[in-house]
């Protein structure tokens, strides 16, 4: 009973033949075709990530550029402004040399103050770019207020900024800040 069959040549090769189409075929499916898909994803990602390299790279290379123009026209425009300030001051300083200062009429100011009957109690200089002069003294209201009419008449030369402070006294204390105008 457990007799075996015989093949013959021919079915010998044929079911070779079968055996190695049915290995490539197995071969193909579970180890060729996985390895053709990961490939496939991969080139598609390094495809994908160069790409963004390039445009990464790009975009670098274009802020830089604007970075350095900017800082460029930032710098050339602290130059220009370095040089305008530069000529502003050598202008200003010819104006002073030529005109005269803040206390140049200082007597006729206080020859007012004398002629109202005020007392100057302080004098500075509060602004010498501008030829500000700040006078604090006291006095009566009718002499403060003939003192400003007689500072307003000298227009041409002088404006008043005024701050009167009212004392536990019979006089006024007041601060004066006279400006030069022509300074």
């Amino acid at each position: 009973m457990n007799k075996r069959i015989a093949l013959k040549p021919r079915e010998k090769i044929l079911g070779f033949i079968c055996g190695v189409l049915a290995f490539i075929v197995c071969c193909h499916i579970f180890l060729i075709q996985p390895i053709e898909q990961q490939h496939s994803l991969t080139s598609t990602l390094l495809a994908q990530l160069q790409e963004d390299k390039a445009i990464s790279k790009d975009s670098y290379t274009q802020a830089l550029h604007t970075t350095n123009t900017i800082q460029s026209e930032q710098t050339q425009t602290l130059t220009e402004l370095t040089q305008s300030n530069a000529l502003l001051h050598s202008i200003l300083h010819q104006i002073y040399a030529t005109q005269s200062n803040a206390f140049d009429n200082l007597d006729t100011l206080l020859n007012l103050f004398q002629n109202n009957h005020l007392a100057l109690t302080h004098i500075q200089i509060a602004n010498e770019e501008l030829g500000i002069i700040s006078l604090r003294g006291s006095g009566t209201f009718g002499g403060i207020a003939q003192f400003l009419h007689d500072i307003q008449t000298l227009h041409n030369q002088y404006v008043s900024l005024d701050f009167i402070h009212i004392a536990l006294k019979d006089t006024l204390e007041f601060e004066l800040l006279i400006q030069d105008m022509r300074i």
